[in-house]
């Protein structure tokens, strides 16, 4: 969760272990599209996105699909405050949960 991220976005590294780590049916269903995206991150570099994927994720228990940036850099997925809000996330510090789509998280 990245509150200060204006778009969806993870590292190659991340994404290629997440590929592997989903049965080929499940793969098979990324799509990818082309995209020339400006990243800067807190150590100031800044890194370009090519990729735009669209990936199969399980959230509070159910399958939904996440557009994300891919960039080189060693980040994990690092989810934006619009997907947050398209997701209608509620974050509790207190309680150190995440609540949405009728489930809950702990963080």
């Amino acid at each position: 969760l990245d509150t200060g991220a204006s778009s969806t976005v993870c590292g190659r590294k991340w994404f290629q272990i997440f590929v592997e780590s989903l049965p080929p049916w499940e793969a098979e269903q990324i799509m990818t599209e082309p995209c020339e995206v400006a990243f800067r991150f807190g150590d100031g570099n800044r890194v370009i996105a090519t990729e735009l994927v669209t990936i199969p994720v399980k959230m509070f228990g159910k399958n939904i699909k996440i557009k994300t940036h891919v960039v080189d850099s060693e980040i994990p997925l690092l989810l934006s405050r619009q997907t947050m809000k398209e997701l209608r996330f509620v974050i509790d510090v207190f309680q150190k949960k995440v609540f949405a789509m009728g489930g809950e998280e702990p963080i």
